[in-house]
C-alpha cells in the first residue's frame, strides 16, 4: 500500500488520474514471489486533471470503480476509493462491494455501504479500519487524498520501524556533493543504466532513502527535507555545500528531486560504470549499429523533454564529448566521457 499510495500521490502531485486501479494492473518487478517492488501499469486510460473541471467518461472495474465515477462527474478522488477497495480486500480476501452480476455489484458501489465483519476484522487494528473508511468516504470533497493518507498514523507507525541506515545516507550524499549538473548526456547514459541495467535490489536501499527523506509525502524531496536529512546524517550542516549540493540535484529546475533525480545522483559509480553496462548503453544509443554516436543520435537521446532547444545545445554537446574531433563519439571515448564524469 506504501508503494501504491506513494504512486499514486507523485501522480497526482503531477495533475494525473490513473482511473483504473485494481489488482490486476499491480505486478511484481521480477518473477521473484518474494520481490519488494512493485509496479502499477495500465496508463492507458489515464488523463490529465484540472481543479475546476470534473471528469465524465466512465472509466473504471466494478468492484473497484468510486460512485461518483458511474454518476459520471467526478475528479482525482476516484483513484482514492480504488485504493480504498484494494486496502480492504488485501486485509480481508473479498471486496467490501459485492454483488452476482457486474449490474449488482455497481448498485451496491452506488449505496456505498460497506462494513467490517468481526469475523475477519476482528483482528485487524482500528488505524486501518479508519485509513479504509476515510478512503471509501461517500462525497468525494471530503474523501482523504493520496498526500494525507500518507501521513495518517497507520502508515507513521510502519515507518518507524523503517530505521536508517546511516552508511547508505552517507554515501548518498557523498554521491551527491561529487555529482556535475551540466553533463546532459553523462545523465541520460546514467538514467539508462539505472533505469534499464541497475539490478531491483541494488535500487532498493536508495529507494527506502528516498521515501524516509521525503517527509511530507509528495513524491519529492524539497530543500528543507534535503537539509533536515542532512542534519540527521551529520549532525551539522555547512551551508554553501548543501545549498550547491541541492542545486545540482535539481537536474529540470523545478525546485525540487524526484526519484529518478535521486536516484541519478546518488547511485554507487561501481554498479553503474560497469564494462558490460556501459558497452550497452552504448550499443542502444548507437542506433545505425556503425560503432560511433552521431549528432542526430544525441538528439534522439533527448527527443522526449527537448524538442525546443536550439541544436546548437547538441552541438556542443557533442563538441565537449568527441574527444578526437572527427564529429562522433566512438566506444573509447564514450568510455573515458563516463569515467571523468565520476572523477
Amino acid at each position: 500500500m506504501l508503494q501504491l499510495v506513494s504512486a499514486i500521490c507523485y501522480s497526482h502531485s503531477n495533475n494525473i488520474v490513473h482511473r483504473d486501479l485494481k489488482p490486476e494492473n499491480i505486478m511484481l518487478e521480477n518473477s521473484n514471489e518474494s520481490s519488494p517492488i512493485i509496479k502499477l501499469i495500465d496508463w492507458g486510460g489515464a488523463r490529465y486533471f484540472s481543479k475546476n473541471k470534473k471528469m465524465s467518461t466512465i472509466k473504471g472495474t466494478p468492484y473497484y470503480i468510486a460512485p461518483e465515477v458511474i454518476k459520471e462527474v467526478y475528479d482525482e478522488k476516484c483513484d482514492i476509493w480504488s485504493l480504498g477497495v484494494i486496502f480492504y480486500v488485501l486485509l480481508c480476501g473479498y471486496p467490501p462491494f459485492n454483488g452476482d452480476t457486474d449490474v449488482e455489484i455497481m448498485q451496491n458501489v452506488q449505496k456505498g455501504k460497506f462494513v467490517f465483519p468481526e469475523e475477519e476484522w476482528g483482528v485487524i487494528s482500528n488505524e486501518a479500519k479508519d485509513l479504509i473508511s476515510k478512503m471509501l468516504t461517500y462525497e468525494p470533497s471530503k474523501r482523504i487524498s493520496a498526500k494525507k493518507i500518507l501521513l495518517h498514523p497507520w502508515f507513521s507507525h510502519y515507518e518507524e520501524k523503517m530505521k536508517q541506515d546511516k552508511n547508505v545516507a552517507k554515501s548518498a550524499f557523498e554521491n551527491m556533493k561529487r555529482f556535475k549538473r551540466n553533463k546532459k548526456f553523462e545523465h541520460a547514459t546514467i538514467g539508462f543504466i539505472i533505469n534499464q541495467l541497475v539490478s531491483k535490489e541494488d535500487r532498493a536501499d536508495l529507494l527506502k532513502q528516498f521515501l524516509l527523506w521525503d517527509k511530507n509525502k509528495d513524491g519529492v524531496l524539497n530543500k528543507d527535507e534535503i537539509i533536515e536529512s542532512y542534519k540527521n546524517v551529520y549532525g551539522n550542516i555547512d551551508q554553501d555545500i548543501v545549498e550547491n549540493m541541492i542545486k545540482s540535484i535539481d537536474l529540470d529546475g523545478n525546485g525540487a528531486t524526484d526519484h529518478n533525480e535521486f536516484l541519478n545522483c546518488t547511485m554507487n559509480r561501481n554498479k553503474i560504470l560497469s564494462k558490460k553496462n556501459l558497452e550497452y548503453a552504448f550499443r542502444a544509443f548507437d542506433k545505425d549499429g556503425n560503432g560511433s554516436i552521431s549528432i542526430d543520435e544525441i538528439m534522439s537521446i533527448f527527443k522526449k523533454t527537448s524538442n525546443n532547444v536550439d541544436k546548437k545545445v547538441f552541438e556542443k554537446m557533442m563538441k565537449d564529448a568527441d574527444s578526437n574531433g572527427d564529429g562522433s563519439i566512438e566506444f573509447e571515448e564514450f568510455n573515458s566521457i563516463m569515467e571523468k564524469f565520476f572523477q
